[in-house]
């Protein structure tokens, strides 16, 4: 009896145990839950990406994928673009393009972007264009993302930019191109071919919301990315589109004078062909006729 009502007490007390333990977890889970989205929001606002970036990754690993939504990978997706951006330099391929500080962080933050696309509720839209988009959800991860494929063809450039530094070494010595030469000039039209379908990619991504100044500027200004790369390829720009054919014209009157020359120019023909057959049949021979 004694060892039954020992282990009755046992019993209890691990139970106890396990349910305070399953308290605190419950405790911990939800602070977690609560607290990571505001201090990853704090330290993005303070400029420390990555910080922010751990603490959105921290609130993705505790929320079940039913309660996410679109605003944990947004929020994740745009530190990481800033980590990827890092100081934000101007590239030696130009000062419209960003020189990518971490090309790795942009890819992970464009792959989090497109997953709050897909999550992000759907604007209003008027044909093909977003309704008022400043402030709208969809356009605020469209503009991101955006961004995210823009600064893809820009780390491409850069690469190909720096590939290229002394591309000229082992040159003959009359200055001469070398097989190295022609290989560097071949990656450079390839890297700025998958530049351009890149911008290509964002301006179709911004394109919904460009309603907003600000969106517009932004597919401007890939737009000029976009031209600039196809002339250094030697492919200048899309031709514009061809306006649609005009319709057939209504005949216009026709003039007396015109049309009495024309009458009297074919009776002048008529009259030739008559004297033509006549001298054929009579056994001419058949020459020209002065019309």
């Amino acid at each position: 009896m004694k060892r039954l009502n020992a282990l009755s007490r046992n019993a209890r007390l691990t139970l106890r145990i396990l349910v305070s333990a399953l308290l605190v977890a419950g405790v911990v889970w939800t602070g977690l839950m609560a607290t990571s989205p505001q201090f990853g929001k704090r330290e993005y606002a303070g400029g420390s990406m990555e910080s922010s970036v751990n603490h959105y990754s921290t609130f993705l690993r505790v929320t079940p994928d039913s309660w996410e939504g679109w605003e944990g990978p947004f929020n994740r997706g745009t530190a990481r673009i800033g980590v990827g951006i890092g100081a934000g330099r101007a590239s030696s391929v130009g000062e419209q393009y960003t020189d990518v500080e971490d090309a790795a962080a942009v890819e992970s933050g464009v792959g989090d972007l497109e997953a709050a696309l897909e999550r992000v509720p759907e604007a209003e839209r008027s044909g093909d264009r977003v309704v008022d988009p400043e402030g709208r959800p969809e356009c605020t991860v469209r503009r991101n993302l955006s961004l995210g494929y823009e600064l893809q063809g820009d780390v491409l450039l850069g690469e190909a930019a720096g590939d290229g530094a002394g591309s000229g070494a082992g040159g003959d010595s009359d200055g001469g191109g070398s097989a190295g030469d022609d290989d560097d000039n071949v990656e450079a039209a390839e890297a700025r071919e998958a530049a351009i379908e890149l911008y290509t990619k964002a301006q179709e991504t911004i394109a919904p919301c460009t309603d907003w100044t600000e969106n517009q500027e932004q597919w401007d200004r890939q737009e000029e990315k976009k031209q600039e790369q196809q002339q250094e390829n030697g492919g200048g720009t899309d031709d514009p589109p061809k306006p649609p054919p005009p319709d057939d014209p209504e005949p216009e009157p026709e003039d007396p004078e015109t049309q009495q020359k024309q009458d009297e120019l074919d009776e002048r023909n008529q009259r030739g062909l008559q004297v033509h057959e006549q001298g054929q049949q009579e056994g001419g021979s058949g020459g020209g006729v002065n019309w």
